[in-house]
């Protein structure tokens, strides 16, 4: 008598066959096509989910979101939009996908904080034997809250405080700041930057030590608290300032071309963790298992179903686009 044999799994787009780890994994088979596919639609119904779900929200950021639906829109009603009206304006919003890392806080170790400030000593004493002293400086004496003050032309710039751009990173909550490690990326360039606006070590080195948060996020960088980073603009690494993830790249090409409401999505691997959508004022987090606007704790969310895609596309060097719970700056 011959043994029965067990089929093989088989991807649920193309048919091909696929591993027992595919299998458990969503069902799909390696194919970029079958993948993209795959994160298309998992996209797409995360989006009318959400949308959905945020149309019956009362809380500040859900109501924000839901004027700017209505100030974009073709008709110029004026007053709110009915909910369905919402939905469907809300759902051909234009979705763009992040990382997502599940964060851990605790006290920032004293040891991690030394590390920084040695790495810190070590620039401000390269920057200072390079450079000429700075004929005049940014700001008062002592006054260091915002180097390198950028004009309103940059309000769309990446992580820039009241853009859109800056509230997709704030939705990511900083997925790229883990690379910042205990050197916050910050390189000599960058400090004779910085110098050569203010002039003072003495108060470059006070202002960084300051600004270390009490709860800090495990394992990222030695400023990436609870709420966000803790740095201004202006005391960050260059790449913290330019760094654009693809999903961030694709945000902009968005507003450039007039979006003023887009629908940011978190994923791990192959699933999709939640989602939020973006205006230029508010992010509207809708997480899934329960409806929260964000500024809720992080690292309590309930476990999401499995929706495949592709590789992370943000493993590259770092989110210069770091501005979770943005502080203004």
């Amino acid at each position: 008598m011959e043994p029965l044999s067990r089929q093989s799994p088989k991807c649920s787009l193309c048919g091909s066959e696929i591993s027992l780890i595919e299998a458990r994994a969503g069902g799909i088979c390696r194919s970029w096509r079958c993948r993209e596919t795959a994160l298309a639609r998992a996209v797409d119904g995360e989006k009318r989910r959400a949308a959905q779900r945020l149309s019956d929200r009362t809380d500040p950021e859900a109501t924000s979101v839901r004027r700017e639906v209505v100030r974009s829109d073709v008709s110029g009603r004026e007053s709110p939009a009915p909910n369905s009206a919402f939905v469907e304006h809300a759902t051909s919003a234009l979705s763009v996908v992040v990382a997502w890392i599940p964060f851990r806080f605790s006290a920032l170790p004293k040891t991690r904080k030394a590390a920084f400030l040695s790495h810190l000593d070590a620039l401000l004493e390269a920057a200072q034997g390079s450079m000429e002293p700075a004929s005049s400086a940014s700001g008062r004496p002592g006054d260091i809250g915002n180097p390198m003050r950028r004009d309103s032309s940059d309000s769309n710039e990446v992580g820039a405080p009241g853009s859109i751009l800056g509230n997709v990173c704030a939705a990511c909550q900083g997925s790229c700041c883990r690379a910042g490690g205990t050197h916050a990326f910050l390189d000599a360039a960058r400090v004779r930057e910085i110098l050569a606006q203010h002039g003072n070590a003495d108060d470059v080195r006070a202002a960084y030590e300051s600004r270390f948060p009490e709860t800090s996020v495990r394992g990222s960088c030695v400023f990436h608290g609870a709420a966000g980073c803790r740095l201004p603009r202006g005391l960050r690494g260059g790449l913290c300032n330019r760094f654009e993830c693809p999903g961030l790249e694709e945000a902009r090409r968005e507003t450039e071309d007039g979006a003023a409401l887009l629908h940011v999505v978190r994923r791990a691997e192959q699933k999709i963790h939640d989602s939020a959508f973006v205006t230029a004022d508010a992010v509207a987090r809708v997480r899934r298992g329960t409806a929260r606007s964000r500024g809720a704790a992080p690292g309590r969310d309930t476990a999401p179903p499995r929706a495949v895609a592709p590789p992370c596309g943000t493993a590259r060097p770092p989110r210069g686009a770091h501005e979770p719970g943005r502080e203004p700056s």
